[in-house]
């Protein structure tokens, strides 16, 4: 609902239901754009070179870093170290 705007008994009910829809569009529009926002851009292929890894591979390592497969590469073991200490 929009800020100082009151919806009382006096507001036909047509009228009420149309704000409630009107204030419930704009909040999932509000956080469609803050999720859209906050979405990982795609890696370029300049990026994962940096980080040294290839594309067939960053699903694996991604499942490594989420903890849903045990860990193999050496960089996962120590971030898992340092963090535990």
């Amino acid at each position: 609902m929009h800020k100082g705007m009151t919806l009382g008994p006096s507001w036909p009910l047509w009228r009420r239901w149309l704000a409630a829809c009107d204030a419930l569009w704009h909040d999932l529009i509000g956080a469609w754009r803050v999720a859209r926002a906050r979405a990982p851009q795609p890696i370029d292929g300049a990026a994962l070179r940096d980080l040294g890894l290839c594309r067939s591979e960053l699903q694996s390592y991604l499942a490594e870093v989420d903890g849903t497969v045990e860990a193999t590469r050496i960089r996962v073991i120590r971030q898992r170290q340092s963090t535990t200490l």
